[in-house]
């Protein structure tokens, strides 16, 4: 089961905070096609022996065109993976700790408005679900699945 949260406007919301460093760059957001999502994988235990897991993703993607963009963006955040091909340009964090200490923080000083930012309460709850390691027994990927 994934849970993924996906949008244009989540992308601008990020770069809206940089430093005033980048502000020529984030400029250049209004008039170019920005994706960003966050997102969660559940995978539930097979046997006995195996355990619930719960997978946090967070990535932005772009045109290659705009790569220093995300480079300079990977420097902010100072975690993830770049990837590319000949069309997009990918940051992605997967690592837990990186989104419980970076990503949400982020978003929980710059909030973002309408639906973007319940579906971010949602992944904040799902964290604590996690963090607390409710998502471990069947009540708790039961509800961690709810949520969303």
């Amino acid at each position: 089961m994934v849970i993924y949260w996906q949008g244009t406007q989540f992308f601008s919301y990020f770069f809206l905070y940089l430093s005033d460093k980048y502000k020529k760059q984030i400029s250049r957001l209004s008039r170019a096609r920005r994706e960003g999502s966050f997102y969660v994988r559940i995978a539930e235990a097979s046997s006995a022996k195996s355990i619930n897991r719960v997978s946090f993703f967070f990535s932005i993607n772009q045109s290659v065109r705009d790569s220093d963009l995300i480079h300079n963006i990977y420097k902010f955040l100072n975690c993830g993976t770049i990837s590319s091909n000949q069309k997009y340009i990918q940051l992605r964090v997967t690592k837990l700790e990186d989104i419980e200490t970076k990503i949400i923080p982020f978003f929980k000083n710059y909030p973002m408005h309408g639906i973007k930012n319940l579906n971010y309460l949602d992944l904040c709850e799902i964290m604590e679900l996690v963090k607390s390691k409710v998502h471990l027994t069947t009540e708790g990927i039961s509800k961690v699945k709810s949520i969303k």
